[in-house]
This record gives C-alpha cells, structure tokens and sequence, in this order.
C-alpha cells in the first residue's frame, strides 16, 4: 500500500514512524519543518497519510499543487491562484490525572525524606493530566477564512473526500476573491494617498511661491521709497547748490539694485 502513496504521504508516514528524540507528552508525532502537516499519535499515522495521499492525489488532478515549507513549518496547497495551509490531526482526550499508587507511595517517601532532613529523594513528577487518543481525525484547510472537516461517529473521513476536496477548492476560490479584493483596495488606499500628498506637495508649493510674492513686494516698495528718497536728496542737494561728487557717489552706493523687478 505504501508503494500507491502520494510521495509527500510517503515520506510523512516513514518520517512519522521513526522515534524522536523528545517525546511528546500527548504521544504525538509531528515534524512539520520536514514532511506533511500532519500531528497525530503512532496509531493513527498509516490512516492519517493515507488520507493525505488520497486528497493530495485527487486535487492536483484539479491542478492543485503542495509543498512543505520549512522555514514556517506548515504544508501549503497551491490552487485556483491563491494558497492554503494543510494539516492533519489527531484528537486527544485530556483528564485529570489520578495519582497511582506508587506515586503516592513516591510522594510519601519523599515528605519522609524532607522530615528527617536528609533530602535525598528527589520529588517525583506527577502529571497533573491524562491524555488519551482518540483517533478521530480532522482535516484543517485555512487561509481567510478557515475551513474543518472532522470524523464523526457516523461518518470517517474517508468517505466524505469527495466533500473536502470540493470544500478546498471552495475555500480557495473564497480566498483568492477576499484576496483580489484587499488588494483592490490597498491599491485604491495608495491611489489616494498618492493623491493627498501630491495635492499638499502642491499647496505646500503654492504658499511657498505666495510668500516668496509678498516678500518681493515688499522688497520692490522698499526699493521704490529709498530710490525716491535718493531722488529728493539729490534734487534738494542740486536746488541748494550743495550737490557735489561726494554726494553723487554717496547716492550710487545706496541705490537699491533688485533683480527681477
């Protein structure tokens, strides 16, 4: 059965199988930097690939294609111009923890050893929860928004893949709309900033050009009132016979010279 796999199935189901390192504490196995998306505990990993497999292999006959992304560590579905992220997993039941009998003898030892002072047992760590598969599985197809398809009681999941597939591409199709839409928009939130700030680079511009307009009015009055002025006391000077080259350099000197009057 391995050999009719979907090769990302293939490669989940042998790198699921092989034992971590660190385990985790809900018996699960995961490694979504490396293969499919899929988190589930070692007696689920055979049914949750197949399950890959079988919807990997029906959508790509939709023209859909997938990938593992290493650096996010998630499965990506590549379809109706859009993406989605994929993933498997597992139910788990969690309850209380009740404490067994050699762990409530462990804890006693340990009071004993605190009581008398010798402080050599270490203190026994007890679990506060149960955790306890179930083997219900669920299939999670999400971009905006986010869609689950979850076993039933009635119903595995391997007898609604006609349904998941179809609610993917739905999916894809909802998201590349919402997609095309928020870029619609931003381009439009751009066109009217570009809008306003070169409609304020304008007025900006025209204030600038005003202010520069009413200052050369107002160096061109001045201008005009000292040159009558020089005009006066050279007309004074020459009634009074008192105009002389002194005078006349002196009225030279202080003859405004604007530019642009």
């Amino acid at each position: 059965e391995a050999e009719k796999l979907h090769l990302l199935a293939k490669a989940a189901r042998h790198r699921l199988k092989q034992k971590d390192d660190k385990p985790d504490p809900k018996q699960m196995r995961f490694a979504p930097k490396e293969v499919l998306d899929i988190e589930v505990t070692p007696g689920s990993i055979d049914r949750a690939t197949s399950i890959a497999s079988a919807l990997l292999i029906a959508l790509e006959k939709l023209g859909a294609t997938a990938r593992v992304d290493s650096v996010k560590g998630c499965t990506i579905l590549a379809l109706r111009d859009t993406e989605l992220d994929f993933k498997i997993s597992e139910h788990i039941a969690r309850s209380n923890h009740q404490a067994t009998a050699a762990e409530q003898r462990a804890v006693e030892r340990y009071r004993n050893d605190i009581r008398w002072g010798s402080r050599t047992v270490e203190y026994p760590h007890i679990p506060q929860h149960d955790y306890t598969p179930t083997g219900l599985l669920t299939i999670t197809a999400s971009g905006w928004p986010q869609r689950n398809w979850r076993d039933t009681k009635r119903t595995p999941l391997e007898q609604r893949l006609g349904e998941v597939v179809a609610g993917i591409v739905s999916l894809a199709e909802v998201v590349r709309d919402r997609e095309q839409e928020e870029a619609r928009k931003r381009a439009e939130h751009e066109r009217k900033v570009q809008r306003y700030e070169f409609e304020m680079a304008r007025r900006t511009e025209e204030r600038a050009a005003y202010r520069k307009l009413r200052l050369d009015a107002k160096r061109w009055a001045a201008a005009n009132e000292l040159r009558e002025y020089l005009r006066v006391v050279g007309s004074v000077a020459a009634l009074n016979g008192t105009d002389s080259d002194e005078l006349a350099e002196w009225i030279e000197t202080h003859e405004p010279r604007t530019q642009g009057m």
